[in-house]
């Protein structure tokens, strides 16, 4: 099953956990492109698990 979201939703989760985890009061360009280049990634490890289950 696919679940297509806006990239608003994406932005707004990518900002969200950037600024958790690194406790700065800023969230830079690059930040966020590292966190949307290693999050598919994660995301494909999740679904491919609950395909086993």
């Amino acid at each position: 099953m696919c679940r297509f979201i806006g990239i608003e939703n994406i932005t707004m989760n990518a900002l969200i956990e950037v600024k958790e985890r690194n406790y700065h009061k800023e969230v830079t360009f690059s930040k966020l492109l590292r966190y949307g280049k290693k999050r598919p990634a994660f995301l494909r490890q999740i679904q491919e698990k609950k395909r086993h289950y």
